[in-house]
């Protein structure tokens, strides 16, 4: 059985990504079914991030990695993310994201409009819990999870027109 692998993709603050990978360590990182490559936002040094994740960092199933998110992206089943459109172009590849909530920084969820394709979890412990039942997911389930995936990337992306500028000037 191939390992659940999971791409944990930081945002652009320091603290939030030593929580968010912490917590993808917490949740993952003592467990050969899971694979968990985090990926720190260009403007994060990924050093200073293991630095301070410290001996969770050396676990035998987590890599930090430097290739692009693009592609990344492709060859995963699950995105952890927080502050970070990437959870639009994991929806595009099929991946299911997962928001993180912190518990120390403001929240600001990209896909919160749209709650019924991502998942939110705050501990290690939610994270688990939900990447299980994400993987059990029945095909036609998952099937019907894409489909609206499709429709809140291709909404979010769509090119802008009246409709979109409006709602800033009314």
């Amino acid at each position: 059985v191939e390992p659940i692998r999971i791409l944990v993709a930081t945002a652009i603050g320091f603290g939030d990504s030593v929580e968010l990978a912490s917590k993808a360590v917490r949740a993952f990182g003592d467990d050969t079914r899971y694979e968990v490559f985090i990926k720190c936002h260009p403007m994060v040094d990924a050093k200073q991030v293991a630095n301070q994740l410290g001996e969770l960092a050396q676990q035998d199933n987590v890599r930090f990695v430097e290739q692009p998110v693009g592609e990344l992206i492709p060859s995963v089943d699950l995105l952890l993310y927080r502050y970070t459109s990437t959870c639009f172009e994991a929806m595009q590849h099929g991946v299911v994201p997962i928001f993180i909530r912190s518990e120390s920084f403001l929240n600001i969820d990209q896909l919160e409009v749209a709650p019924d394709v991502r998942w939110v979890a705050t501990t290690p412990g939610d994270l688990r819990r939900i990447a299980a039942e994400i993987m059990r997911m029945s095909t036609q389930e998952r099937r019907r999870w894409r489909n609206k995936a499709s429709d809140v990337v291709r909404a979010a992306l769509a090119p802008v027109g009246p409709e979109s500028v409006d709602a800033f000037l009314l």
